[in-house]
C-alpha cells in the first residue's frame, strides 16, 4: 500500500496537508514562534496522531476479543525537553468504560501497543511510550 501527502503553503508559517484522498490538515506555528497559532504544529499532529491510532486499534481489537465498551479515548503527555530536537518520551492513558475485567483491558493495550502502526514508528524513533489502562 502506498501513501501519498502533499504540503501547501498558504502564509506565513502556515500549510494544508493533503492525503490524496480528500482529506487534508492545516499546520502552523504558535504565536510565540511566529506563527498566527492557527492550527497544530506538525510535530503536535505526531502525537494527535499517535492518539488517534491507539484509540483506532484498542477498539478494532476490543471488537475482535469481544470487549464490550460505552467509551474510549486516548490522553498523550508528550515530553520535549528544553533545547531537544523532537519529544523523547510519551505517556499514553487509555481511558475506557468497560464491564469487562483488568486482565482483558490490560491484554487489549498490549496487543495495541504491538499492533499501532503509529507507535511502532515511534520505537524505531527510540521515543518511549508507557500506556496504561484507566477506567472512567
Amino acid at each position: 500500500m502506498q501513501m501519498k501527502s502533499t504540503c501547501t503553503w498558504k502564509e506565513g508559517f502556515k500549510a494544508d496537508i493533503d492525503n490524496g484522498r480528500g482529506h487534508s490538515v492545516s499546520i502552523d506555528l504558535p504565536e510565540d514562534k511566529g506563527g498566527a497559532n492557527s492550527a497544530p504544529m506538525a510535530l503536535e499532529l505526531t502525537v494527535m496522531s499517535l492518539a488517534g491510532c491507539i484509540v483506532t486499534i484498542f477498539a478494532l481489537l476490543a471488537k475482535k476479543m469481544r470487549i464490550e465498551f460505552s467509551a474510549l479515548s486516548c490522553e498523550i503527555i508528550a515530553e520535549r525537553p528544553q533545547g531537544a530536537a523532537t519529544i523523547t518520551a510519551c505517556t499514553a492513558k487509555v481511558k475506557i468504560n468497560s464491564p469487562a475485567d483488568d486482565d482483558a483491558l490490560k491484554l487489549c493495550l498490549e496487543k495495541t501497543e504491538k499492533l499501532c502502526p503509529v507507535g511502532v514508528i515511534f520505537e524505531k524513533a527510540s521515543i518511549s511510550v508507557k500506556a496504561e489502562i484507566e477506567r472512567v
